[in-house]
């Protein structure tokens, strides 16, 4: 009996956020081409500012996650003819979720697309570094993006809404620690989710963390700077950070350290998610 994948898929969904990835030589292009979306509906997280996690633990956001993708089963079979039809309008895809290494074989589904020539940017929580490491080790991702939950063990099982740290805390730096010394050539774009409280300090602090998982002067990882997008009213209390002075903090780190020019990306808005022209690099 052949393996049956639950996914949900968006053709062209996420613009591509990862400076320096891939091929450098055509970067500027494909930087502009979207990725498309292949999802897992599962979770290990509760994450409380999380759109998707609102709609598959019953949150109350706006619309319904049914309408908003649809989950569909398929055979790997299935799956490589459907690859072959979306590489006819981009060859890029983001594996996400939910948490997409909760699917046990995904290395067959990514394999699948390295095979044809796609670029395989997978994301994850980190919650699983022995799935995520073999993945790279074995070639089978060129962007690992990775969202921390805080910066310290209690605030990422606040921000995760579980209690366990070393699923939201010391499983993700592991992953990514191990990863960039798996591939050189590994681009790792790291998650900090921001909000109308977060200062100066805190960007920093968060750098300085990224950096010390980093190996010696090779700088594989990339801030990604989301402004929080509420989801629905009751959400944490949280309330979106003031673009312009959320640019600001970003201009004042990378003034401050200047290895991070060119290395963050803020993601100011819901419209940047989809649309690379807002979409902001330092």
């Amino acid at each position: 009996m052949s393996e049956i994948f639950a996914l949900g898929v968006k053709p062209q969904f996420f613009s591509k956020k990862a400076l320096g990835a891939v091929d450098e030589t055509r970067e500027a292009d494909a930087l502009r081409e979207e990725n498309h979306m292949i999802f897992s509906p599962r979770c290990d997280f509760r994450c409380k500012f999380c759109f998707y996690g609102d709609n598959l633990h019953g949150g109350g956001n706006d619309g319904n996650f049914e309408d908003f993708i649809q989950i569909v089963n398929f055979t790997l079979a299935e799956f490589s003819e459907l690859v072959d039809r979306l590489m006819q309008s981009g060859k890029s895809f983001k594996f996400t979720g939910g948490e997409i290494t909760l699917i046990k074989n995904l290395a067959h589904l990514l394999g699948v697309v390295k095979q044809k020539g796609g670029t395989v940017y997978l994301d994850t929580n980190g919650s699983m570094p022995d799935r995520v490491v073999k993945l790279v080790r074995d070639g089978l991702v060129d962007v690992l993006g990775i969202s921390i939950k805080g910066l310290n063990e209690e605030e990422s099982c606040a921000n995760a809404g579980i209690p366990n740290s070393n699923l939201t805390w010391n499983n993700p730096l592991t992953t990514i620690k191990s990863s960039v010394r798996e591939k050189a050539d590994l681009v790792v774009p790291v998650t900090l989710v921001v909000d109308s409280e977060t200062t100066d300090g805190r960007l920093h602090d968060f750098a300085d963390l990224l950096s010390g998982l980093e190996v010696e002067g090779q700088r594989q990882t990339r801030l990604k700077v989301n402004n929080f997008i509420p989801t629905r009213l009751t959400t944490g209390g949280l309330i979106p950070m003031n673009v312009d002075r959320l640019l600001q903090i970003v201009r004042s780190l990378v003034d401050r350290k200047p290895e991070w020019g060119g290395r963050i990306t803020v993601v100011p808005s819901m419209e940047a998610v989809q649309n690379i022209n807002s979409v902001i690099h330092f």
